[in-house]
């Protein structure tokens, strides 16, 4: 009876996770912007991402010959981050996609992975 019972829980997981996967696709705007353009903090570098997030095109302010080569990594990257970003819509904390961010799933399933360890141990709890 505990395999049927752990097989019940895993497959009412496994719906759970199949619901929110269907809202959260239900839910998502039809279609994604086109590109987005960031600029760093100081206006030394500006960058512009297309749809897909890949890197479309990069300007330099003058600001730009005073930084190290580390600073100009930096960023670059955290402008080209910042732009990635800005393609992606924001999601309400309530809403289906959010809802496949949080721990529910991984709880679940810790719980029913640490029973069928104690269980196969002897220890039933």
């Amino acid at each position: 009876m505990k395999d049927v019972r752990s097989n019940d829980e895993l497959a009412e997981i496994g719906q759970l996770v199949s619901d929110r996967l269907r809202d959260a696709v239900a839910t998502q705007p039809p279609t994604r912007r086109q590109n987005a353009t960031a600029r760093s903090d100081d206006g030394d570098v500006t960058v512009t991402v297309d749809a897909r997030g890949f890197l479309a095109h990069v300007q330099f302010g003058s600001g730009m010959a005073e930084l190290t080569a580390e600073e100009l990594e930096r960023e670059l990257l955290d402008t080209l981050r910042s732009a990635q970003q800005a393609l992606v819509p924001a999601r309400p904390a309530g809403s289906a996609a959010a809802a496949l961010h949080d721990d529910t799933v991984a709880r679940r399933l810790r719980e029913v992975f640490e029973r069928r360890m104690r269980e196969a141990k002897g220890d039933e709890a």
